[in-house]
């Protein structure tokens, strides 16, 4: 009995890990992931949650309790003023799930893209994402997608290798 109770109290500290919050109130572990003067943004380490930290105050932005979660592995700051991020996560190790969240609001914006960010246009600030679709004879190809911030597909190009696949 010595034993067990022994090993419980060994292994509760690892067990109970994401629950443990540092002074300043971010989750222990919790990976920085972005930084712009007195504000910080992190993600606690198992992708869980997202914190927003300035100088005096701490407050969790999202919480996989809240929400239909894929854990988020990058953040892009979208705007400022009000916060925009764009998070991203590969819960199946092949596809990336692409989230915006824009503060203020209730919910996530899906993007309907599997393969992630490529960048966002200079003037237009659209986001531009990476897809994948199938050849009907095998293989695959790219596709590549702009939306703006709320979510709007704004244009598409197919990028096949070859023009007439279908017809061979």
């Amino acid at each position: 009995m010595k034993k067990t109770l022994y090993i419980v109290l060994c292994l509760f500290p690892f067990l109970f890990s994401s629950c443990r919050k540092t002074t300043s109130g971010i989750p222990a572990g919790a990976v920085q992931m972005w930084s712009q003067g007195t504000r910080s943004i992190y993600v606690a380490d198992d992708g869980k949650s997202v914190w927003l930290a300035n100088v005096d105050t701490c407050r969790c932005l999202l919480d996989s309790t809240v929400i239909d979660w894929i854990p988020v592995e990058g953040i892009k700051v979208l705007e400022e003023e009000p916060l925009c991020l764009l998070l991203e996560g590969k819960p199946d190790l092949r596809n990336v799930y692409s989230r915006i969240w824009h503060e203020g609001r209730d919910s996530l914006i899906m993007l309907p893209s599997n393969a992630g960010l490529i960048g966002i246009s200079d003037e237009e600030e659209l986001l531009i994402m990476q897809s994948y679709e199938y050849y009907e004879q095998g293989g695959r190809y790219n596709r590549i997608e702009a939306y703006d911030r709320e979510g709007q597909l704004i244009g598409s190009m197919p990028v096949m290798l070859h023009p007439n696949w279908n017809d061979l």
